[in-house]
């Protein structure tokens, strides 16, 4: 069984019997939290016995023990719960992937017509087209991509597409006041 759990891959749940393998104790189930820290665990057994490691592993309910006694809908909610637990975690890590996103992300820094600007430069359109479809004169056009280089820390429009690429830029699109 350890061999399975410690092949690399990480699970969101394990259901497992006590004596699955041979018994199990206390100290089996701190190397099963070990290998897998953020895994949730539900142990069956026959026995009691394991009834005293809840506390002992574990304070922050991600291990439920189910002995013979345990009802069928005790069962249901705890695997309920638990997916809830899981649904939860997940949301919380996608809101500080993009927290993290919207920190890093350096386009968040250029104003609306700094990034009117950059779409056009990513688009193709040199600084004299780009001033036109703006209505802005070459000079104004070349500053603006000046302030857009040194804010991303850029020196290159290939280097612009990669950013772009990155942290997708590209998708966004022009303000209102382009149409």
């Amino acid at each position: 069984m350890f061999a399975h759990i410690s092949s690399g891959k990480t699970y969101d749940l394990i259901i497992m019997d006590a004596f699955m393998g041979g018994p199990m104790n206390c100290s089996t189930l701190e190397q099963v939290r070990q290998l897998q820290a953020q895994t949730k665990l539900i142990v069956t057994t026959k026995e009691d016995d394991l009834l005293d490691c809840r506390i002992e592993i574990d304070g922050t309910h991600t291990l439920a023990l189910w002995n013979m006694r345990t009802s069928e809908d005790e069962m249901f909610r705890t695997i309920h719960e638990f997916v809830r637990l899981m649904q939860r975690e997940q949301e919380h890590s996608r809101a500080e992937v993009e927290l993290h996103n919207c920190v890093q992300n350096p386009f968040i820094t250029l104003s609306d017509r700094e990034a009117d600007v950059a779409r056009l430069l990513l688009r193709g359109y040199g600084i004299l087209e780009v001033g036109n479809e703006l209505s802005i004169t070459s000079s104004t056009a070349s500053t603006y991509k000046s302030r857009i280089f040194k804010k991303l820390k850029i020196n290159n429009i290939l280097a612009l597409s990669k950013q772009a690429e990155l942290y997708g830029f590209i998708a966004e699109p022009f303000t209102e006041e382009m149409h």
